[in-house]
């Protein structure tokens, strides 16, 4: 994995399925694909978004009549005009089994647009409405800015996993716990990077490894121990895993024709995941209920550029597509057992949103 790889990151991030999306009401799905939409969501374009404005919007699209099942919330890094949410925690329940507030992490992209480096985001719910925090994270290993940094996933426990880039283009995966960063390289002969790390409740790990040869594949460190894998028919793995308390992991490949195809692994069984009539399918969480939340792009424009992409749940093996009207790119990042989902749109200018949806029901 090279600087080319990280210079192409923001590309990748919407193809993959981990940067866009919005959502409503669960409309009723079939098999050949539901529909939810979003509309009504105000958002002042070309300004930072603040926690004022993200209460705004949120408020605004709970009244939207097409949006009956969410509350949404606008989560926006201060003082920067783009941020991506990755992951979430699982339960947003604290090792005590008390309800503590939910965790985004992801990136936040500075406003020059030159590079990026990890956030958390805490967010509360009172009756009295919605508190926003935000801190970054920057692990002391990586080089300074314009190196890219990301944070791709965070547990109950405060776990964070995530990544960066070194001088040399190659790839470090980090965990951060209790405030220490951990290195998070895999051991294989041979690997020249270790990326996009998911972890669980467990503190299981599954993320991609590049090899001497430019491959990309699968491991995963669990009980202190890596071990390599390959999902079948797979060329190369891709970008973005999930990973829920069983230790099922969804994500996503690229067969021997470049096509990319989602796949859920459970133990050692291997099911393919494609969203009908997609022209590339792309999961990127999955909660301990196994609804499967993600991206797909429906024609050959979407997969070179993005435009066109949407998200998507997999539940109880019927697909529905989520849909912001008239946006550039959607797609679903992660969904906790609560059924809140997180995710990213991309608008016309092309800036990034994030937002998290809270059930009402």
């Amino acid at each position: 994995m090279t600087k080319k790889t990280v210079k192409n990151l923001g590309v990748e991030l919407g193809l993959l399925g981990i940067m866009l999306i919005p959502a409503t009401a669960f409309a009723q799905g079939s098999e050949s694909g539901g529909v939810e939409s979003v509309k009504g969501l105000a958002v002042s374009r070309g300004t930072p978004l603040t926690a004022a404005a993200d209460s705004r919007a949120a408020t605004r699209m709970a009244q939207a009549a097409d949006a009956p099942s969410f509350n949404f919330t606008l989560i926006g890094f201060p003082g920067t005009l783009n941020t991506l949410g990755v992951g979430i925690n699982p339960a947003a329940i604290n090792g005590h089994g008390e309800k503590q507030a939910v965790e985004i992490v992801g990136a936040e992209f500075f406003p020059d647009g030159s590079s990026q480096t990890g956030f958390l985001a805490q967010v509360s719910k009172t009756n009295g409405g919605t508190t926003e925090s935000y801190s970054l994270l920057n692990d002391p290993q990586a080089p300074p800015p314009p190196a890219p940094e990301q944070a791709y996933s965070v547990n109950d426990y405060g776990k964070i996993v995530g990544d960066y880039i070194d001088d040399s283009g190659v790839f470090h995966s980090y965990i951060l716990d209790r405030g220490q960063f951990i290195p998070l390289d895999v051991p294989f002969p041979g690997a020249m990077g270790t990326a996009s790390p998911a972890v669980n409740n467990a503190g299981e790990i599954v993320g991609l490894w590049s090899d001497s040869a430019g491959n990309t594949h699968n491991y995963t460190l669990i009980a202190g121990t890596f071990k390599p894998f390959d999902v079948p028919g797979a060329s190369q793995a891709e970008l973005f895993y999930g990973i829920n308390s069983e230790g099922d992991i969804t994500g996503s490949f690229a067969d021997a024709s470049g096509n990319v195809h989602g796949f859920l692994r459970k133990g050692n069984t291997f099911t393919t995941l494609d969203f009908p009539g997609a022209v590339a399918t792309f999961p990127t969480g999955i909660n301990d209920s196994g609804v499967i939340v993600g991206g797909y792009c429906p024609t050959s424009t979407c997969v070179t550029t993005g435009e066109g992409q949407l998200g998507f749940t997999l539940r109880s093996g019927v697909y529905t597509t989520f849909t912001f009207p008239a946006e550039f790119a959607v797609a679903l990042a992660s969904i906790n057992n609560r059924g809140e989902v997180m995710g990213n749109y991309v608008d016309a200018t092309g800036l990034v949103y994030t937002f998290l949806g809270t059930p009402t029901q």
